[in-house]
């Protein structure tokens, strides 16, 4: 098939741009054409729901719609076994599909919940006036200089300056007396989402620490602002759903194992697996996790594909277990899907030390040890950023792919 083209502008959410190249079943093939190509909608990448909450290597809500939209039958089921954020949820729910997402990080599980929640007027009145009481809270606290409700490690000490750090104590404190349970997961959020903009991180991928003077009561008043940006972005997707839109369900799990969803019950597996050796969303989240008290253990042993994990190994011994692990993940999506079911797997081109894992290639043979059949792949060309490992690509370029297996 000839190259699809589109617009070679830079884009948000994996700087989507260039030709689309096909292979495998006509049919298929033209629509994952049509889901990769054209032109991603930045501002649909902050719309609503998904623009709340940083979340590395989101998928962009353009191509998760087109995905439900051209792969999914009207009204059916759509399973995300990495459903980080939510992003696949929200689009599967505006869609007027069923969602239903697990996810190692408890992090991601309380995010995807309450993205894709519909949450009433009366739950946000609620929230914003628990809010402002959280508030009232924390700023009294600090105006009466009481100290903090714990001792803080060496961590936290290094990554805030003491004002901030008494600040954002306050604020727990105050969330911690909260009894409602969509409120509090709702607040805790929103503090998890204000940590890294008022710490030394540089970045939210980096844990290079830099200078940040923030007056007194910055912290408080962000948190207050970011509360009622919330509650804006929440009743903005609901006004967007079709009438009686299917729930999404969230459960946090590992997507090796056969639980959660019934077997036989999914029409779409449409995921976006972790890359090898690429990222470590333990290292990007760990912050969080500690000050929302979140469980540590299950993401640090289990997460697929961490870079922490292929470091100390050869090559050939980190790319034969992220195989192994993927090829767990296919077999155990695979028993969910009904039959003539179809997945699609959001897939990158990455680095293991030095060397490239070309990844189309390797979801086809990870298929190959299952009962299903490779349908049809797109690929698009994508940057490296990472400076130490960009002489891998520099024979054949760096590619993004959607695979698309199938059930027989």
């Amino acid at each position: 098939m000839k190259p699809r083209h589109s617009s070679r502008t830079r884009r948000a959410l994996g700087h989507l741009e260039g030709p689309v190249v096909t292979q495998g079943r006509e049919d298929i093939a033209q629509r994952l054409a049509t889901i990769m190509g054209g032109d991603m909608d930045e501002s649909m990448a902050r719309a609503h729901v998904h623009g709340f909450h940083a979340y590395p290597a989101r998928m962009h809500p353009t191509l998760a719609r087109r995905a439900i939209e051209l792969l999914c039958p009207k009204h059916g089921v759509v399973l995300d076994p990495f459903c980080g954020s939510g992003t696949v949820l929200v689009e599967s729910r505006l869609a007027a599909r069923h969602g239903f997402g697990t996810d190692l990080n408890p992090l991601a599980v309380l995010l995807a919940r309450l993205k894709s929640r519909s949450a009433s007027a009366q739950q946000l009145q609620k929230l914003l006036s628990t809010a402002e009481k959280t508030v009232r809270h924390a700023d009294s606290r600090r105006r009466e200089k009481r100290g903090a409700t714990q001792r803080y490690g060496t961590e936290d000490v290094q990554c805030f300056e003491p004002h901030v750090l008494l600040e954002l104590d306050g604020l727990r404190d105050g969330i911690k007396q909260v009894h409602d349970e969509f409120v509090a997961d709702a607040l805790r959020l929103v503090l998890s989402s204000i940590l890294v903009k008022v710490s030394k991180q540089s970045a939210d991928t980096s844990s290079v620490l830099v200078p940040r003077r923030l007056a007194a009561g910055f912290t408080i008043s962000l948190f207050a602002k970011k509360t009622e940006e919330l509650a804006h972005r929440l009743d903005s997707f609901r006004r967007m759903l079709p009438p009686h839109a299917p729930i999404a369900t969230v459960v946090q799990g590992d997507a090796r194992r056969r639980e959660g969803v019934s077997e036989a019950s999914v029409h779409l597996v449409l995921s976006s697996p972790p890359y090898a050796g690429t990222y470590d969303y333990l290292e990007h989240h760990r912050l969080r996790l500690r000050w929302l008290g979140l469980p540590m253990d299950g993401l640090m042993q289990d997460e697929i594909g961490a870079r922490r994990h292929a470091a100390p190994m050869s090559f050939s011994d980190a790319l034969r277990r992220y195989y192994d692990d993927l090829s767990q993940v296919l077999a155990a999506t695979a028993a969910k899907l009904v039959s003539g079911g179809m997945m699609a797997w959001l897939v990158a081109d990455s680095v293991i030390g030095t060397r490239p894992v070309w990844a189309e290639s390797l979801v086809r043979r990870c298929a190959e040890r299952t009962a299903l059949t490779w349908l049809a792949s797109a690929s698009q060309r994508r940057p490296h950023f990472h400076g130490p490992s960009q002489r891998a690509f520099a024979k054949q370029p760096r590619q993004e792919h959607i695979v698309v297996l199938g059930k027989p």
